[in-house]
């Protein structure tokens, strides 16, 4: 759940004996479950269990989509791997795809991580 009480919808889809966790922000298109491909790469490639989590009014998340609410959306994310799955900042690796990479270098500035991993960022707004 977010700071504000939006309802975040996301999928943890682990791997026995992870070396890392991802926490996967997509892009602006679609949903978590078009990303599912992306999380088998990443955990057959990497050895990474996988957090998947769709932005407010996106897929089954609650509210509706604006920018300082991506940003809560990711940091209920973070806490939910830091609380619930006791992931530790030094195994954690922020991903952001498209639209997704803002969202990750924002709560890289606001959080520790290991790695922080852009895909395709976009070079102005």
């Amino acid at each position: 759940m977010a700071e504000d009480g939006v309802r975040i919808h996301g999928w943890y889809l682990p791997v026995l004996r992870a070396r890392w966790v991802t926490l996967l922000s997509h892009g602006n298109a679609g949903n978590i479950s078009h990303r599912l491909d992306r999380a088998l790469l990443l955990q057959a490639r990497l050895r990474s269990s996988v957090f998947l989590y769709d932005y407010r009014g996106y897929g089954a998340s609650e509210g509706s989509p604006d920018e300082a609410g991506t940003y809560r959306d990711a940091r209920a994310a973070y806490r939910y791997l830091a609380e619930e799955k006791q992931v530790r900042a030094d195994e954690l690796v922020l991903f952001g795809e498209s639209l997704g990479s803002a969202v990750s270098l924002e709560l890289a500035r606001a959080r520790p991580a290991a790695a922080l991993v852009l895909e395709a960022p976009f070079t102005s707004v």
